[in-house]
């Protein structure tokens, strides 16, 4: 069984040297003889012109590599032990017609430039060549990170689109690798697997095979009917032009921020409907600070609100720098993570989580994670029309009053007031932990959860009552992965953990809490009351009807209710 690593490059450089990452060309070896280099050395080797009629080259990496265990050997060594072993990476290089294509063994590629190779070649060509009876599995991941769900699911069957959990094909997702088995060209039972690269394997051989196997990949890439069997609802951007659009637009959002806190116009959460940082404090347990930006101790950058967030950022610019605009400031800003002991435990971007989306002509435009990523304007009337379907909590019993931010010093003063002056079937869950057992442990990464703020039991229904005061960012961020975490835990009906902790709060008995239904309500502190005024699509950015479709998806599949409250903030 051999194995053909094959990639795509996207330049036509007019020399094979030139897609070579320079630090490597200059270990280059003078001797050119393998065996006798005693250094990293990078030799080259031209193809055989007189079997094969095309242009390439051979490119074979060695490298010494020190044994991490020399070290410890010799602190207990009398005599120091010098020890290397050697490594071997190759990478050919291949030119056929306006077509530049590398096969890699042992990560040769890391010796081609990374701005060389295009990254969506494989799983392009495998959408392609495999057909849905030939498709094995998808990995999928999704670019949005205040989604709360799982980065990557494999998934299998024959649906022609995959969503999370097999339930319906509604969920946004971006395709990052594709395997299956079929026929290519004239070799049978060629298992394929695509990502950045194709990797083709079967009963081949490199002398008798590569160079048709190169043919039919570029006559496959070069032809008209390039019709995929399935597709991708969101979309990585790779064009420099297009990103480079795009970027401005990013740029003159930021600069009509940088303006208003100039012009001492006080910053508001309107300012921010489609621009935020996202995810940062996802995980209650960690701590954050910012390289070059003064917050008090006692205020980390993971207790500040948005505006907080950014009026720091803009002022600390200002004092370091005029020329430098808003966007690369962030650019160069270091993250710095900490564990609940105050130790620092990663160091990232500021950039990577920085949120901004924009509509262009027949698509919406995402910046997440450093990338920009593109969706169709027909799934975004598909999600804002599901997303209006979403019934208003119908508050008769005035269980919750407007929020007075006098009166309220926090969502948590809100709850405990509600829960005091509400009806005796109103139950204060807020800061009430719930820690998972059995088969549901690998379900939570924190240990214990809130599985809601309030809960209200009523006849056979119980609400359970997400409280958050905002529409978006990391706020929503969490309200929708208590309210996720929630339905998780309540839809398994093996699982008997969670209905006796309700009912240890509640004075009820897990048996009875199982047979009513449930229902989530997320009530969410806004400048809107719950008046049906408004559509939830016209209070809602994008970003978080995204989140919310995925919610209710996943609430529809397993039987629990799903409503929205506005509760008016003044």
């Amino acid at each position: 069984m051999t194995t053909f690593n094959i990639m795509h490059l996207t330049k036509n450089l007019r020399s094979i040297n030139s897609y070579i990452d320079s630090k490597y060309l200059d270990i280059k070896s003078k001797n050119n003889l393998i065996k006798k280099a005693k250094t990293n050395s990078l030799f080259t080797f031209n193809l055989d012109k007189s079997e094969l009629d095309l242009t390439g080259k051979i490119f074979i990496l060695k490298e010494f590599i020190t044994p991490t265990w020399v070290s410890e050997i010799n602190s207990i060594s009398k005599k120091a032990i010098s020890f290397k072993n050697s490594k071997y990476r190759c990478l050919i290089l291949i030119k056929i017609k306006n077509d530049t294509y590398a096969v890699s063994y042992n990560n040769g590629d890391m010796l081609i430039k990374n701005d060389c190779i295009d990254q969506n070649f494989g799983y392009h060509l495998s959408r392609i060549i495999l057909n849905n009876d030939e498709l094995k599995s998808l990995n999928v991941f999704y670019p949005i990170k205040n989604i709360p769900i799982k980065t990557s699911k494999t998934t299998f069957g024959k649906n022609n689109i995959p969503s999370s959990e097999q339930y319906e094909n509604d969920d946004i997702f971006l395709v990052n690798l594709v395997k299956g088995k079929a026929k290519f060209g004239d070799y049978e039972d060629i298992n394929i697997s695509g990502s950045d690269s194709i990797r083709l394997s079967g009963k081949l051989s490199l002398n008798n095979d590569l160079i048709n196997i190169l043919n039919i990949l570029n006559d496959v890439l070069n032809s008209e009917s390039t019709e995929q069997h399935f597709e991708n609802e969101i979309n990585i951007i790779k064009k420099n032009s297009e990103k480079h659009k795009l970027n401005k637009l990013l740029k003159e959002k930021l600069c009509s921020l940088k303006k208003q806190f100039d012009k001492k116009q006080k910053l508001n959460y309107g300012s921010f409907h489609n621009l935020e940082f996202i995810d940062i404090d996802y995980d209650y347990a960690r701590l954050y600070t910012i390289s070059r930006i003064h917050i008090d101790k006692k205020r980390k950058f993971t207790n500040l609100s948005e505006v907080e967030r950014w009026e720091r950022i803009i002022y600390s610019l200002n004092n370091l720098s005029k020329s430098l605009n808003l966007l690369d400031f962030i650019k160069s800003l270091t993250l710095n993570i900490y564990n609940i002991d105050g130790e620092l435990i990663k160091k990232t971007k500021l950039i990577n989580y920085l949120y901004f989306n924009v509509k262009q002509g027949d698509a919406y435009y995402f910046f997440s994670e450093g990338n920009w990523y593109s969706m169709n304007i027909n799934l975004t009337k598909k999600i804002i029309h599901s997303i209006n379907d979403i019934r208003r909590f119908d508050d008769k019993d005035h269980i919750f009053p407007d929020y007075i931010s006098s009166l309220n010093k926090s969502e948590n003063d809100y709850n405990s007031y509600v829960a005091k002056k509400s009806n005796k079937n109103v139950y204060l869950f807020d800061k009430s932990l719930f820690k998972p057992k059995g088969d549901f442990e690998h379900f939570n990464n924190r240990g214990s959860i809130e599985i809601c703020d309030l809960l209200e039991s009523k006849d056979n229904i119980i609400n359970l009552f997400c409280i958050k005061a905002t529409t978006h960012s990391s706020g929503f961020s969490h309200l929708i992965s208590q309210a996720y975490s929630a339905a998780k835990y309540i839809s398994n009906t093996d699982n008997n953990s969670i209905m006796e902790h309700i009912g240890s709060l509640i004075n009820m008995d897990s048996r009875e809490i199982k047979e009513k239904q449930f229902n989530l309500v997320l009530g969410i502190i806004t400048n809107h009351d719950n008046s049906l005024d408004k559509k939830n699509s016209e209070i809602f950015p994008i970003v978080s009807m995204i989140s919310l479709q995925r919610l209710k998806n996943f609430c529809l599949n397993k039987g629990i209710g799903l409503e929205i409250l506005f509760i008016k903030k003044h």
